[in-house]
């Protein structure tokens, strides 16, 4: 048992570190559409499975898209949220037993969920489920993130002021991108500002986690 839990609790935040996948498959994904915008277009154009035309359904603006390493982008979404998933549970016992703390890793891996949604139905092949995950991911994960941090803003004050904020940027970011004010950052950019807090929150908790198992004290 005792080695189950040590491994478990070096598993759990590896699998959290590599959530950094995410970052390098929209790289990969970049390179094989020359003409990808980060500041016009959003990151879930890179995951489209055909070239052509296609129309935001929020801004009703059409534009052209042709993302060849689709595969990658869609497989980057699918990854994060399984790892997302499998991180959350084998780190669940590094957090304090509250119900913020318990509530929160719950919502956070709904968010990986909404990942794996947004991966296996790219935008134009099913937009319902895309976006669904898309807000499972923003909305329901950046919120559990949020939780955590006042669950333990007793036992970790550093942690929870850096989550506190990872989730307020998401928040007020989704906000802004919902309502189409982009602060000269254009739509991909603030979509980002949305996108990418929560998932450099689990890089950072795995780098946390990681690092105080290694030596015996792997609570927050």
């Amino acid at each position: 048992m005792t080695n189950y839990n040590f491994n478990r609790q070096l598993i759990g935040p590896l699998f959290l570190i590599l959530t950094i996948e995410y970052f390098l498959a929209q790289f990969i994904a970049q390179l094989g559409w020359p003409g990808y915008s980060i500041r016009d277009l959003d990151v879930s154009a890179l995951g489209i499975t055909t070239c052509g035309p296609f129309m935001d359904p929020t801004t009703k603006v059409t534009f052209q898209v042709c993302s060849p390493l689709h595969l990658v982008m869609n497989a980057g979404f699918i990854l994060l949220g399984i790892l997302t998933i499998a991180g959350m549970f084998l780190s669940r016992g590094a957090f304090p037993k509250r119900k913020l703390t318990s509530t929160g890793i719950l919502f956070i891996t709904l968010g990986g969920l909404g990942e794996i949604l947004a991966g296996l139905f790219p935008g134009n092949v099913n937009l319902a489920l895309h976006a669904i995950g898309a807000l499972l991911h923003w909305v329901i994960g950046g919120t559990g993130v949020l939780l955590i941090g006042f669950g333990i803003l007793r036992t970790n004050r550093a942690v929870a002021i850096f989550s506190l904020i990872c989730a307020a940027i998401v928040i007020i970011g989704f906000f802004l991108y919902g309502n189409h004010v982009y602060l000269g950052l254009g739509r991909g950019g603030m979509e980002r500002v949305t996108a990418y807090p929560q998932t450099i929150w689990l890089i950072v908790i795995g780098l946390i986690l990681y690092k105080r198992s290694k030596s015996g004290s792997p609570a927050i």
